[in-house]
């Protein structure tokens, strides 16, 4: 039986088999990433935003960053 803890190598190649894009408000998104954060059991989870112009960018991060209670800059 192998154990359902992850070790640190693991947890990358298991994060990235996921299909990990999240779109929606930021509740949807939040909710994304706490589903996966649960399924992986990761200690945490990085965010990465993409896009090609850089206020969008930073008002996702901020949107994110404001559900959270977190400072967003």
């Amino acid at each position: 039986m192998t154990s359902s803890r992850f070790v640190p190598s693991t947890k990358w190649a298991t994060a990235s088999s996921f299909s990990t894009s999240n779109h929606g408000t930021a509740a949807q998104v939040a909710e994304g990433l706490e589903e996966l954060h649960r399924q992986i059991r990761a200690d945490e989870l990085m965010l990465v935003v993409g896009g090609h112009v850089r206020r969008a960018q930073a008002r996702t991060v901020e949107l994110i960053a404001n559900h959270y209670g977190m400072p967003s800059h």
